[in-house]
């Protein structure tokens, strides 16, 4: 052993020794030579006498077994007592993988120097003075890798280790307020991800420890007092505390005053300084702190290398400043340097880095305003190209996740604007809904999410009529008003959004304190904003609408005047500064212009008027959707002053603006079907086929009018404002010379009432045809249209939620599914035509049992299209015009109510039971029996024949129609409609032949229910011939189920909803004795009242879902259930007999108005009778020859009562 020794002292050894280290520093060398070395130098200490060489060769010795450490070699083969210093000097090489002079650290560099310093800090006993700042190293290792995948453990192990080193070091410690201040930074950066304020208010707490634990006044303390103010900026950010943002900007000038101008170490306290004054313009409108932000932010850039690891930071800071200037001043090379270094600053982002998806949302921003401001396409795809990138990147769970689906949002909505795509404004209040879920209730900008839901919701009711969205944008929108601060530009803008939102539901409702509130809510914004702000022209516009909205129903000329100004003012503010939305305002102006020409006659306010409408077409871009109604508003105004002077160059400019509204595909159906209404006004006289062909083309943009993806009653309202449109469509159609086929203008009038009429109807027909076939081939496409069709016909009317989200699923979604579905269904041949509307030769087939005579009714014409011996025909009715039908439904139904009038005396009531007889007459005369003669009736007892009446005169007896005081009632000469036909109705020809497919299979009948209510809650009397009624049923009815109202029958079981839905399933036969009621404002309320009519009504739209396939017959002994008065809805036949069509029934017994008890008791009597067969069984398909027969008894028995008898009607097959 001691040669050995001896050998290692040798100065031959010590010199190959150094040689061999030599060779190593140029190639690295083997670790088995470092570890060699390392002992050759550790063994010399140990054995030299020289304290001074001891001392050198123990510094070698380190030196050699650093790179074995670093390469992992395990501790027990190093020297145990040098572990510590040498685990020291390998965190030193660890550092420079932390910091690499290229800048930017490589992720396997950092994991491996992050597990070097964990071996290192390992290696050191736990008191050791460089445990401490080891750990500090180590977490801030942690740190940036937690920023590369945006790993939360990372940042849990961070702080874990800085808490570790804190405390280890003593409150004398130098190295303590630098790891207190790492710590305030690690914790801060764990809020952002989690966004829990207990981690942000422990970072404050470091920060403020580390502070004051600060004995130098110097750099250091500038750094620790910066780290301390982006702690407290962040928890502005979260809280929106003004006083707290003072003290941030205080601590930052103090901060950077410690580095002198030039030093790079200025950038990183600048940037945050730039933030928060941008913070405090944004609640101020100091537009100084806006100025100092830019100087500062663009300082931040200047003093920062070009591929620093912090450029990608301060350049997207510095371009959201340029951003918020833009939005104020409107200048626009701001905002073409915001997106300059907002793309800088994404570029410059390693893939991976935890802040990319925030910068690319802040870019995102700045190409949101741009594309605002261009509408060029390019701008807006990329503005969502970017959002979408910034959303996919995120973590799912990250607290910033609401910033990134808020921008998306905001990006989609604009992107509508434009375009006009509705699933796109869809997704914008879907994504809106979850960046609303995304944000805590407490954080600042909720109130600005919630407006901007507020604002999609209402886009999305002015595309497509939804009220649901209406009401739910003002609840959002009022609260964002309330918890936002007073303070511009977010409270500015929730105010303007909120009153805008409430002057629309006051068009739809009228209630004025709708109105009232908006208005103080306008004013109020308009008050707190100079005349060149850039808020000006919208919060004008707005409180101008409002007012004009007012004065339309107060009629306070002080409120129009005050709306013309303000109208003005937004129009003179907008061309200053050059805001994208000038059209807008200057087709508002002209607009409350035009309304206050009407109110004084002022000549000068039109003329402006149309200039002012003229140039918003002007400013508009030729294919932005609101154009349309620039517009139509235009077209309008010149017809206004048309009217006035009769010049025909007015004419020719409103022809034009109106058909090119007609003409805009990204325009919302409903006005191109406004503006093809008006075009084909003015085409009637000089060019009718061309107006022909305009309302034509509303027709076929009904389906976009009224989607299927809106509830009932909001297809109702949309289709209310286009009563008509078939009717008008079709008598141009039958007009129009240009077709000179005959036949050819009569099946496309026909087409036309087919695809016009009863809409709501057909499209639900569309969804109920018989999928057995579909089944039977394509089982999985059968079963996911029956469920599509299930889910459509629930009604969601009465669910709300947030942003709509009690729609599960939303009825757009499902609505977008079934037309899919559609689409991969016809795709096979021998389903082409699933659910399509019938062709000509479908149309004519179901005419084979029996002439069909379809009647159109409108000021233009009035004819009645015929169906009969495989042609079709057209009979003109020159002598019905649609103003002596109004006048005449007025006069029976007059004369109706005094016949069961209570005080009216005998003599009254026969004189108006003659008055009924004439009208019956007068209907023969130019309707029915013009429409019999021209038919070739089959030479057969009791042929039958199809009424289709539509709109107003479905309102009238078309089936008792005629001269009932003539005598005798037989012979080929007789001039009444009952003496010569049986009478059937169907409101389309499409429902006839569901009808009729339904019929099919079924001729005897089987299971019935019976539906009997002598006394109904809240109403006063009681139905006398109820209970004889139904018994004289059941009778004839030996499989049935009676149920009673109180006061029935002991025992029975109770008419209510649930029972009598639950027993119609399955049964061929339902009568109903009860009273029956009609809404007149919505018809799809009218009903029939049960035992729980009050709480659980039985109505025309809570049948919507009902399927029956048993369902033969349905008999409605009840009053006015074949009646509708909405006069806007007539064309949709919504009453309680189309309700039990489309359940299901083939054949359908209601009646037009009040019926006597005791005549119903025997018409039901008579009419089961004869349904009777030789061998005992109900024939379900004599229904209209037993109905014909019972009434003809009554009129006989009743001949100069028609109010007895002529109410009865068979609908169906």
């Amino acid at each position: 052993m001691a040669d050995s020794v001896d050998l290692l002292l040798e100065s031959e050894a010590l010199a190959e020794a150094r040689q061999v280290m030599e060779l190593l520093e140029g190639d690295g060398g083997e670790v088995t030579c470092w570890l060699t070395l390392g002992w050759f130098f550790w063994y010399r200490h140990g054995e030299l006498d020289s304290a001074q060489e001891r001392q050198k060769e123990l510094e070698t010795a380190i030196e050699m077994f650093n790179p074995c450490f670093v390469a992992g070699v395990e501790d027990d083969l190093l020297p145990a007592e040098l572990l510590p210093a040498i685990a020291t000097l390998s965190s030193r090489v660890a550092i420079m993988w932390i910091r690499p002079a290229s800048g930017q650290p490589v992720y396997e560099q950092l994991s491996a120097a992050i597990e070097l310093l964990r071996r290192a800090v390992g290696a050191l006993p736990d008191q050791d003075r460089e445990r401490g700042p080891m750990l500090s190293n180590l977490a801030m290792a942690l740190q940036i890798r937690s920023q590369y995948g945006a790993k939360l453990s990372d940042l849990d192990a961070a702080i874990s280790a800085l808490k570790s080193a804190v405390s280890l070091l003593p409150a004398s410690d130098l190295d303590l307020p630098a790891v207190l201040s790492n710590l305030s930074v690690a914790l801060r950066s764990k809020y952002e991800y989690t966004g829990r304020l207990a981690d942000l208010t422990s970072a404050i707490d470091a920060g403020k420890r580390s502070v004051d634990a600060t004995s130098e006044q110097g750099q250091l303390l500038g750094g620790n007092l910066a780290n301390l103010a982006a702690a407290q900026l962040s928890l502005f950010g979260r809280t929106g505390e003004s006083a707290l943002l003072d003290e941030v900007i205080k601590n930052l000038w103090r901060a950077v005053a410690w580095f002198p101008p030039g030093q790079h170490e200025r950038a990183g306290i600048l940037t945050n300084l730039g933030v928060a004054l941008r913070e405090r313009f944004q609640r101020t409108d100091d537009m100084d702190d806006l100025e100092k932000a830019v100087k500062v932010g663009r300082e931040s850039i200047e003093l920062t290398p070009i591929g620093h690891p912090d450029s990608a930071t301060f350049l997207s800071n510095y371009g959201v400043t340029l951003s918020t200037r833009f939005d104020r001043t409107g200048f626009a090379d701001d905002l073409s340097e915001a997106i300059e270094v907002g793309r800088r600053a994404v570029q410059t982002t390693p893939d991976g880095h935890a802040a990319k998806p925030v910068r690319l949302a802040a870019l995102g921003t700045s190409l949101i305003a741009h594309a605002g401001r261009t509408g060029f396409p390019a701008d807006i795809d990329e503005a969502v190209e970017v959002s979408r990138e910034a959303l996919m990147l995120i973590p799912p769970d990250h607290a910033n996740i609401s910033i990134c689906l808020n921008n998306l949002a905001v990006a989609l909505w604009t992107q509508f604007e434009r375009q006009a795509d509705l699933a796109v404004l869809d997704e914008a209040v879907e994504v809106g809904n979850q960046a609303l879920q995304a944000t805590p209730d407490d954080h600042p900008d909720l109130g600005s999410r919630l407006s901007n839901a507020g604002l999609w919701l209402w886009t999305r009711y002015e595309r497509t009529g939804r009220l649901a969205d209406l009401n739910e944008a003002v609840l959002l929108g009022e609260r964002a008003v309330e918890i936002i601060p007073s303070h511009p530009p977010e409270q500015l803008i929730a105010l303007s959004n909120l009153s805008a939102t409430i002057k629309v539901r006051f068009d739809e409702t009228g209630t004025a304190a709708d109105i009232n509130r908006a208005i103080e809510h306008a004013r109020a914004a308009v008050r707190a904003v100079s005349d060149d702000h850039p808020l000006s022209p919208r919060l004008n516009s707005n409180l101008a609408g409002l007012l004009a909205a007012r004065f339309t129903q107060a009629d306070d000329v002080a409120d129009l005047n005050a709306a013309v100004e303000s109208a003005g003012k937004a129009v003179v503010a907008a061309f200053a500064s050059g805001d994208p939305y000038t059209g807008r305002y200057l087709s508002s102006f002209g607009a409350i212009l035009a309304i206050r020409y009407d109110r004084t006659d002022d000549l000068a306010d039109l003329e402006v008027a149309i200039k002012a409408s003229r140039d918003a077409t002007k400013a508009a871009p030729p294919d932005y959707p609101q154009r349309a109604n620039y517009l139509l508003n235009l077209g309008n105004m010149l017809l206004t002053r048309l009217k006035r002077n009769g010049i025909q160059s007015d004419a020719d400019e409103a022809h034009s603006a109106f058909s090119s509204a007609a003409e805009m595909a990204v325009a919302r159906p409903s006005t191109r079907i406004v503006a093809a209404r008006a075009a084909a006004r003015l085409d009637i006289d000089s060019n009718t086929g061309r107006a022909a062909r305009f309302l034509e083309t509303a027709v076929r943009l009904l389906p976009g009018a009224a989607p299927r993806r809106l509830g009932r009653s909001d297809q109702q309202r949309a289709l209310a404002e286009l009563a008509g449109l078939a009717g008008d469509a079709a008598a141009l159609a039958l007009s129009d010379t240009e077709v000179l086929d005959e036949e050819a203008r009569a099946w496309r009038a026909l087409q036309l009432l087919e695809a016009g009429r009863a809409f709501m109807l057909n499209r639900a027909l569309d969804i109920r045809t018989d999928l057995s076939e579909l089944r039977a081939k394509h089982p999985d496409l059968a079963t996911r249209f029956e469920e599509l069709r299930d889910l459509l016909e629930l009604d969601q009317e009465s669910e709300q939620g947030r942003l709509g989200a009690a729609e599960i699923p939303g009825r757009h979604r499902l609505a977008e599914e079934l037309r899919r579905t559609f689409e991969r269904i016809r795709a096979n041949e021998e389903f082409a035509a699933f659910g399509l509307p019938p062709s000509n030769e479908d149309l004519i087939c179901e005419a084979s049992v029996g002439p069909i005579a379809c009647f159109n009714i409108t000021a233009y014409r009035c004819d009645a299209l015929i169906l009969a011996n495989g042609k079709i025909s057209h009979k003109e009715l020159p002598d019905l015009t649609e103003a002596a039908l109004v006048n005449e439904v007025a006069g029976f139904y007059s004369a109706l109510d005094t016949v069961t009038k209570v005080d009216a005396s005998l003599r009254e009531r026969q004189a108006a039971q003659s008055r009924l007889l004439e009208m019956l007459s007068w209907l023969w005369d130019v309707a029915a029996g013009p429409v019999l003669d021209a038919v070739d009736l089959p030479d057969i007892a009791n042929p039958r024949i199809w009424w289709v009446t539509g709109g107003l005169l479905g309102l009238l007896p078309l089936h008792a129609a005629g001269h009932h005081r003539e005598v005798p009632h037989t012979g080929m000469g007789r001039r009444t409609v009952m003496d010569r036909v049986i009478s059937s109705y169907t409101p389309t020809i499409r429902a006839l032949g569901h009808a009729r497919d339904k019929e099919r299979g079924m001729r005897q009948s089987g299971k019935a229910l019976v539906v009997a209510m002598p006394t109904t809650p809240g109403i006063q009397g009681r139905l006398t011939h109820v209970l004889a009624e139904t018994r004289s049923i059941q009778s004839l009815l030996p499989d049935s189920v009676l149920l009673v109202g109180n006061g029935g029958i002991v025992g029975m079981q109770s008419a209510t909803k649930s029972n009598v839905l639950g027993y119609l399933e399955g049964c061929a036969i339902a009568h109903f004795a009860c009273h029956g009621v009609v809404d007149p404002i919505d018809p799809s309320q009218s009903r029939l009242l049960l035992q729980d009519h009050r709480t659980d009504p039985f109505t025309v739209a809570g049948l919507d879902g009902v399927r029956l396939d048993q369902a033969g017959l349905a008999y409605l002994s009840a009053c006015n259930t074949a009646y509708s008065n909405s006069a806007n809805l007539l064309d949709e036949a919504i009453h309680l007999t189309s309700a039990f069509q489309l359940t299901g029934f083939s054949h359908v017994i209601g009646t037009l108005w009040e019926v006597d008890d005791e005549i119903s008791a025997r018409a039901a009597a008579d009419f089961y009778g004869n349904l009777r067969t030789d061998d005992g069984f109900l024939d379900l398909a004599r229904s209209p020859q037993a109905l014909h027969s019972a009434v003809l008894r009554l009129r006989d028995r009743f001949p100069t009562s028609p109010s007895l008898w002529a109410s009865y009607l068979h609908a169906g097959a």
